[in-house]
C-alpha cells in the first residue's frame, strides 16, 4: 500500500494542476507521457478512480497501451505511473480497506487489456494481494534509493576517494542542454558493454524538449581539455524522488572518479531544487548493485507482474534450470 499523505502534502497537492497533483510524481508529466508515444508508438489512457477530492480515496495512473490495446510498459520507463491517496485518517483498517478497493478497478483495467510484458509497480507499493488474488504472477526485484539531504560520509571511503580524485584531476561538472555531449557518453558505453540504449540523438533532444529541461535533467562531466566524459539524465519533479532514467561514461576517465564525482554533483542539484530523492533505478545484477551499493543507502524492494504466457513459463524454466545448476554444484 502506497503511504498515507499527512495534512500539509494533501494541502499542497490540492492547490496546484495534473499533473503535478498526483504526488508531483514525474512520470505523469505530460511531456513524459508525449515522448513515450512518440518514440515507442504507444497511446496511453489516464485511469482516475474515484475522483481528486480531499475527503475520497483515489488511484491514478497511467496505463500505456500498444497497436493491440495491449497495456506495455515502455523500454526505458522504470515503473507504471501510480499514485493513490487515502482519506485523511490514521486507522490501519480504513486504509488497506481503500487501498483495496481502489485496486480492484485498477485491476479490471489489465483484464480489459490484458498486457504484454513485465509491469513494474513503484517501490512505495508494499502491499501487492490484490494483483495475487486476481491470478496474475508477482515477483521482487530491487533498487537503491538516496534520501535527501545526502550526506557524503555515507558512502565508503573507495566512493569518496574517487570524488576527490577527480576533483584534483581538474574535472568539472555542469547541468547541460546539450545533447550531443550526452549522447556521446552514452555511445562510448554501448560500444564497451555491448548494449543499446536504443535512443538516438534526436531522441535525447525530444525528450528535453517535450519534458522540459527543469523535469529531464542531463549532467555531464567535463576533462580538463572541455571533452565530456561522464553523463547522467535523471527525470526529477519537486517534492518527489527523481529516476536514474540513462548515463553513460568513457573508458579511459572511470579511473579518475567521474562517475562517482558526476553522480554526487547531481545529487546535490537535485537536492537543492526540492527532490526527496533519488531512485538509483535497479540493482538486480552484480555488477550494477556493486557500483551503485557503494553510496552506502538502503536497498528497497519493488514489485513486478506478469500474467500466465509462454513468455513467463520461458522464465520459470530459465529460473529453474539456474537454481538446479548451482543446487548440483553445491
Amino acid at each position: 500500500m502506497l503511504e498515507l499523505l499527512d495534512k500539509k502534502e494533501l494541502d499542497e497537492a490540492s492547490s496546484i494542476d495534473e499533473p503535478l497533483k498526483h504526488h508531483y510524481d514525474v512520470l505523469f508529466n505530460e511531456g513524459w507521457i508525449k515522448f513515450n508515444e512518440i518514440k515507442w508508438k504507444l497511446t496511453h489512457k489516464k485511469v482516475n478512480i474515484n475522483g481528486h477530492e480531499i475527503e475520497h480515496p483515489s488511484l491514478h495512473s497511467i496505463l500505456f497501451l500498444n497497436n493491440n490495446n495491449r497495456i506495455v510498459r515502455p523500454p526505458m520507463n522504470p515503473y507504471l505511473p501510480l499514485w493513490f491517496k487515502t482519506t485523511p485518517t490514521n486507522s490501519k483498517v480504513r486504509q488497506q480497506a481503500q487501498w483495496l478497493s481502489a485496486c480492484k478497478a485498477l485491476i479490471n483495467e489489465f483484464h480489459i487489456h490484458d498486457f504484454k510484458n513485465t509491469i513494474f509497480l513503484p517501490p512505495m507499493v508494499t502491499d501487492i494481494r490484490p494483483w495475487q488474488w486476481a491470478g496474475l504472477r508477482a515477483s521482487v526485484r530491487y533498487t537503491y534509493v538516496i534520501d535527501f539531504p545526502y550526506h557524503l560520509g555515507q558512502a565508503e571511503s573507495e566512493v569518496r576517494r574517487k570524488i576527490n580524485k577527480a576533483q584534483k584531476n581538474g574535472y568539472l561538472c555542469e547541468r547541460t542542454t546539450n545533447m550531443q555531449h550526452v549522447y556521446e557518453c552514452l555511445v562510448s558505453t554501448e560500444l564497451r558493454q555491448g548494449f543499446k540504449h536504443h535512443l538516438t540523438l534526436d531522441d535525447l533532444i525530444l525528450a528535453q524538449e517535450l519534458v522540459g529541461e527543469e523535469h529531464l535533467r542531463a549532467y555531464v562531466a567535463y576533462a580538463p581539455n572541455g571533452e565530456p566524459v561522464s553523463a547522467e539524465v535523471i527525470l526529477h519533479s519537486p517534492y518527489n524522488y527523481g529516476y536514474g532514467w540513462v548515463c553513460g561514461n568513457k573508458k579511459e576517465h572511470l579511473k579518475n572518479g567521474t562517475n562517482q564525482y558526476l553522480m554526487y554533483y547531481a545529487m546535490e542539484d537535485l537536492n537543492v531544487n526540492g527532490s526527496m530523492g533519488l531512485d538509483l533505478c535497479g540493482a538486480n545484477m552484480p555488477n550494477v548493485s556493486q557500483n551503485k551499493m557503494g553510496w552506502g543507502v538502503d536497498i528497497k524492494p519493488y514489485y513486478t507482474i506478469d500474467n500466465y504466457s509462454i513468455k513467463t513459463v520461458t522464465k520459470w524454466s530459465r529460473d529453474w534450470f539456474r537454481y538446479s545448476r548451482l543446487k548440483w554444484e553445491v
